[in-house]
């Protein structure tokens, strides 16, 4: 998750100046002195495309989400998407879908809500899980035009009767409506839960078992998807038959130490790359209150797991000193570009305490070698304040599937980024929460979280929860994944959530991002590379960076042979300056133009401020920059009013976007 904005380009000009006689001309060149050499720090990252604020009752909407994909044979096979949002507590317990567009990732109606099954649930949505249980199997009781190549979403109700040991519902498609045809298949609650167990508090299935890639029309079965039981200590192994008429039964039962929250997050992974894939356990209670994380590993057969192998690895071991919750959140993913064949654990701590301020959080990431032993670790906070519960969620995926340069095979398009909230941050409004997005190959070895996100997603209002749930998925059919962010809190717990496509560097559908191409005075073509940062709270600017050199040449405007000077100073200078921020507020469409005066008091031996007045504009017909340096008052403050700069206005146009539709 990808693409922090480029720090502010810096130009240096080299300025002679010949003033004496009547044909006088300035010429200086801009030499870039920062040209981005990392493709990472160019591209695509998640920009909102839709959001729902719930208007009903006090539901907790947005406590899990999730993508859901399905589709028919000889149609659309997994073509389809729906955003699923958890509300355990509208009663006892819902869901929403919402319709999103696989074309442009946009929502396309308003969310229609699933109501609890009539079997004595309760925190029904508390968690959500879409994988291929059926791998188009006929659905009993239905006609076969329900025959269904897509995923069903596996509903968990930890608080489910007797006695709050729980439960799991499995739902299918009936139809190609994405609204309201979603039906009850079946309920999962083997023998022996005990009480209290919240079994179905958390669900994982691997990865490469959903509609991951947007052209994979069949996954295959499941072998088996995991669901944790904290409240009882345990995780329970469903093998998956999709033939039968309740697909799940089953395998074994994974027993944690007592008393830890063992199976408060789940996350499935080949960690040790021999082949088979292990289960990683969050259980946030353990090593004395700290937590920790137990790997399971994975072996060859019905009974995928070696419960007998199993690792613990305390948050004392990897490196937190100060961990009150690690393990509460949980993913894997390929996040280092220095091993993009061996995937890593992200492990979030949203209680850790720094120093003095309490429950800022934190987060781990973690390889493990072939013996599952920890290889590498990385312990940071997201530089935000107290009880912001940094790590509450996490989420990894692939953002960015090409690099600025269109590549789809550099180690920076192929690994993958990181999102974390802090659903209690306040920036802007009390408790609304982010969520920060880190880039992966802005450290080969994946560290360098704290204080350096990609971009950050902020709640708009107090107590908007930003963050709380998370789920990355494939919306659009392009190769880049997207972030669901649930929000339960906001409104008086309401709730609602938040959908990011892959917008271009700044924000959805940016018509700026990437290489534009112009000519200096002496029709020479140079290149700017131009990114908007899109500011939350409105302080949009437009970054610019030189990639190539340029010559500005002033000369005389009527040809007259009057005098033309620099602050009436004859000589040679040279220096270096920051190339200016621009406000850049636009609205989206239309044309606009915002000063873009070039400050040059260093330059000058004469004291005082000189700027050189400029404009920059943008014509949305031609989809051109112009560069105008006769600036709103008609002249350039710092030369003669005789003075003109030679091909003025400059016109740039784009050579290479950022695009990622």
């Amino acid at each position: 998750m990808r693409t922090p904005i480029p720090t502010p380009a810096r130009l240096t000009l080299a300025l002679t100046a010949a003033l004496a006689g009547t044909a006088c001309e300035i010429e200086y060149e801009i030499h870039p002195i920062v040209t981005p050499d990392d493709a990472c720090v160019s591209g695509c990252f998640p920009a909102e495309a839709g959001a729902w604020s719930n208007g009903g009752v006090a539901s907790q909407a947005g406590s899990a989400v999730e993508i859901v994909s399905f589709g028919y044979r000889g149609a659309d096979e997994k073509s389809k998407r729906v955003a699923a949002i958890g509300a355990p507590a509208y009663g006892t317990g819902s869901f929403h879908v919402d319709a999103v567009s696989s074309s442009t990732g946009l929502p396309t109606g308003a969310p229609v809500r699933i109501g609890a099954p009539p079997a004595s649930p309760a925190r029904f949505g508390a968690s959500l899980l879409a994988v291929d249980v059926r791998e188009g199997s006929m659905i009993p009781g239905f006609p076969p035009q329900s025959q269904r190549f897509g995923e069903e979403l596996l509903v968990g109700a930890p608080g489910s009767s007797p006695a709050d040991r729980g439960a799991v519902f499995w739902y299918h498609h009936k139809s190609t409506d994405a609204g309201d045809s979603w039906v009850l298949g079946g309920r999962f609650d083997p023998p022996g839960i005990p009480d209290s167990a919240q079994f179905g508090a958390s669900l994982a299935a691997p990865h490469h078992l959903d509609a991951n890639a947007p052209s994979k029309t069949d996954s295959g079965p499941p072998p088996w998807i995991a669901i944790g039981a904290p409240g009882a200590d345990r995780v329970y192994v469903a093998a998956v038959n999709p033939a039968a008429a309740n697909p799940l039964t089953l395998a074994m039962t994974v027993f944690g130490p007592a008393g830890t929250g063992f199976g408060t997050s789940l996350a499935i992974a080949d960690l040790d790359q021999d082949g088979d894939l292990d289960l990683a356990i969050g259980a946030p209670d353990d090593d004395g209150g700290q937590g920790g994380v137990h790997v399971v590993p994975g072996i060859p057969g019905a009974i995928p797991l070696d419960a007998a192998g199993v690792r613990a690895f305390p948050a004392s071991v990897v490196g937190s000193g100060y961990a009150e919750d690690f393990g509460a959140s949980m993913d894997a993913g390929f996040i280092f570009t220095t091993d993009l064949a061996w995937p890593a654990l992200v492990v979030g701590d949203p209680l850790a305490d720094d120093y003095a301020d309490p429950d800022v959080g934190a987060v781990s990431q973690i390889q493990l070698d072939g013996a599952l032993n920890l290889a590498w670790h990385r312990m940071d906070h997201g530089g935000y304040g107290r009880d912001a519960h940094f790590g509450a969620a996490v989420a990894v995926g692939n953002f960015l599937a090409k690099d600025a340069g269109g590549s789809e095979s550099s180690d920076c398009a192929l690994a993958e980024e990181i999102a974390v909230s802090a659903p209690g941050e306040s920036r802007g409004y009390t408790r609304n929460g982010v969520v920060a997005v880190y880039e992966a190959c802005a450290d080969p070895t994946g560290g360098a979280l704290a204080n350096d996100p990609a971009v950050e997603i902020y709640g708009d209002q107090d107590d908007d929860g930003a963050g709380a749930a998370l789920a990355s998925d494939f919306v659009q059919r392009n190769g880049h994944e997207d972030l669901v962010i649930g929000r339960p809190t906001r409104g008086g717990d309401r709730g609602g959530y938040r959908l990011t496509k892959a917008g271009t560097a700044g924000g959805l559908d940016d018509p700026f991002g990437g290489t534009w191409t112009g000519d200096d005075s002496s029709g020479s073509p140079f290149d700017l590379d131009v990114v908007w940062d899109v500011d939350p709270a409105g302080d949009d600017v437009l970054r610019v960076t030189m990639l190539s050199n340029a010559n500005v040449r002033v000369a005389d405007s009527y040809g007259t042979g009057s005098t033309c000077s620099v602050l009436g100073y004859d000589g040679d200078f040279t220096g270096v300056l920051p190339f200016p921020e621009i406000a850049w507020n636009y609205p989206g469409s239309g044309d606009w133009s915002a000063p873009a005066d070039i400050d040059i008091s260093d330059l000058v031996p004469v004291a005082g401020t000189w700027v050189v007045e400029a404009d920059l504009e943008y014509d949305e017909s031609a989809g051109e920059f112009r560069l105008d340096f006769s600036g709103t008052s008609g002249a350039i403050t710092v030369f003669g009013s005789d003075c003109r700069v030679e091909g003025d206005p400059w016109t740039f146009t784009r050579t290479a976007s950022r695009g990622c539709e």
